[in-house]
């Protein structure tokens, strides 16, 4: 048997000039170059040669380059020809380093449109990204092997596989937790998000009306509950707050719906 032997030849310059930023590739962390520094500094450059394209746009090691240049010693790069957006997720999705946002970002560059789409919402809400999923999904969203539904975890919104599914509900949903933000301030938390999609399912509910117990209630929110069912149960006492003629039991019923 042969073994073909592939040489990949290494390059080395001191004119930091050369190397560009490529569009859509995540932002310089300073306290990650910074981490770099202090190891290159101590122990001298161990780390792997950047990779660039032909245009000379780094396509991974942007943080390493900019630690040498700082350090102002040369940098080692391979050159691959034709590498873009693409490669830098295939070399990363695989690694968990790059964060949720940063995803976003990369895949909204590179056109495809749920990921532009669901840019766009995140932007327009403020929400934290894995409560704007929340948000656009209507349930929990999964870590890493998650719920079954297409585009449900945080894998499949990693690998390219997110599915942007009814804009308008999702705005309706973000619409509907906004009203609240001046009433109480934990609105955007992960927990009170997903208790109100529980809640919003329910026909027996009515937001101004639970918005109006909210504001007369707030000191049962004192301490945050660090669950759904938590939540949910706080919502309960604060609707049935006064309330003439049936209570009701979204806890219970929200129980009974879920099978549990």
């Amino acid at each position: 048997m042969n073994d073909a032997l592939s040489e990949v030849k290494v390059y080395q310059t001191s004119d930091y000039t050369e190397f560009k930023v490529l569009s859509g590739n995540r932002p310089l962390k300073p306290a990650h170059v910074k981490r770099l520094k202090e190891s290159i500094s101590e122990h001298g450059n161990l780390g792997a040669p950047i990779i660039v394209n032909e245009k000379y746009e780094m396509i991974d090691g942007q943080h390493r380059k900019i630690a040498l240049e700082e350090l102002g010693l040369p940098v080692e790069y391979i050159m691959k020809q034709g590498f873009g957006l693409k490669e830098i997720h295939v070399s990363n999705t695989n690694r968990k380093n790059w964060t949720l946002t940063e995803f976003m970002n990369c895949y909204a560059d590179l056109k495809m449109k749920h990921y532009a789409r669901f840019k766009e919402f995140n932007e327009k809400y403020g929400f934290p990204i894995t409560t704007s999923l929340i948000l656009v999904l209507g349930y929990s969203l999964g870590g890493e092997k998650g719920p079954s539904r297409t585009g449900g975890s945080q894998d499949s919104f990693r690998r390219g596989e997110f599915i942007f599914k009814n804009p308008e509900e999702a705005e309706d949903r973000a619409e509907r937790i906004l009203m609240l933000k001046d009433i109480y301030w934990g609105y955007k938390s992960k927990y009170f998000v997903l208790a109100m999609l529980k809640m919003f399912r329910l026909k027996e509910y009515n937001h101004s009306e639970f918005m109006s117990k909210l504001r007369q209630n707030m000191d049962k929110l004192i301490v945050t509950p660090g669950t759904i069912n938590g939540f949910l149960r706080i919502f309960e006492d604060i609707y049935n707050y006064r309330r003439q003629g049936k209570k009701i039991s979204f806890f219970q019923e929200l129980k009974v719906r879920n099978g549990k």
